[in-house]
């Protein structure tokens, strides 16, 4: 009887350990961590994966703290992982909201703003629809399954127990938070060399022709084109941010990639 109960008891504990890791992930990673998604929608999915993996990462499972105090820094050890690994994924979406606030803003548009359901926040229209349409592309490419397999595999990576090596995250979350600029930058680079060049042109004009109003000319110029070649460069930009994603995802968490 005593043996089932050392049993059972260190299977909870295992069911716990894992259940801290992925749970934090999984509230806070993008698809999975919407503000939109229940909260007990989202906990009931982290302990149905909890379930279902444990059985396989145990062996890689420290033995249960005999104090009650080890046990907790052991837990919020696991938590802070999830949450770090999450948060450098999740950082990577900044870029959108800078391409979309980049491209409303070199379009006269900076002032329509919509409600965003993934950060429960207004945003701008385009950031948006970015967000919206990457969220869409990233369920299409599987990118969902890479998502959940470089938490599984962040296991190699950070052994429970072992917990965060703060000079190392804070290096990673600025690493990333630059590459979310930069990609967001890049996103929106047609728009400005296009915006520039509007620019240019009704500047010449005006000087050509300074009985013509150029000042009411420019804002629906700069809207009608600005819509234009969002259409045009939506495809290129969406691959842009998706293959960053991917690439990402890989480097971060696949074993022996590292922050």
């Amino acid at each position: 009887m005593r043996l089932f109960e050392n049993m059972l008891l260190s299977e909870l504990f295992a069911l716990v350990l894992v259940f801290a890791r992925i749970g934090a992930a999984l509230m806070v990673l993008p698809l999975f961590g919407e503000q939109s998604i229940p909260a007990r929608a989202r906990l009931m999915f982290a302990l149905a994966v909890t379930i279902t993996v444990t059985p396989f990462l145990i062996p890689s499972l420290p033995s249960m703290p005999q104090s009650a105090i080890a046990l907790t820094i052991l837990l919020v050890g696991e938590i802070m992982i999830g949450i770090f690994l999450a948060l450098l994924v999740r950082i990577l979406f900044i870029s959108l909201e800078v391409a979309g606030t980049s491209i409303v803003t070199q379009i006269g548009l900076s002032s329509a703003t919509i409600f965003n359901p993934m950060i429960s926040e207004q945003t701008s229209a385009v950031a948006t629809f970015f967000g919206l349409i990457a969220l869409v592309i990233m369920m299409q490419t599987d990118m969902h399954h890479m998502l959940l397999r470089g938490i599984l595999d962040s296991y190699g990576l950070f052994a429970p127990g072992q917990g965060l090596i703060m000079g190392d995250a804070s290096e990673s979350i600025t690493r990333v938070v630059s590459q979310a600029f930069r990609v967001g930058i890049q996103m929106t680079g047609p728009f400005f060399i296009a915006m520039m060049m509007i620019n240019v042109a009704l500047g010449l004009l005006s000087r050509l022709m300074p009985q013509l109003q150029v000042f009411f000319l420019a804002q629906p110029v700069q809207i009608i084109l600005g819509f234009i070649l969002l259409i045009v460069t939506l495809t290129a930009m969406m691959y842009v941010f998706v293959e960053t994603i991917g690439v990402a995802i890989q480097g971060m968490l696949a074993p022996g990639g590292g922050p």
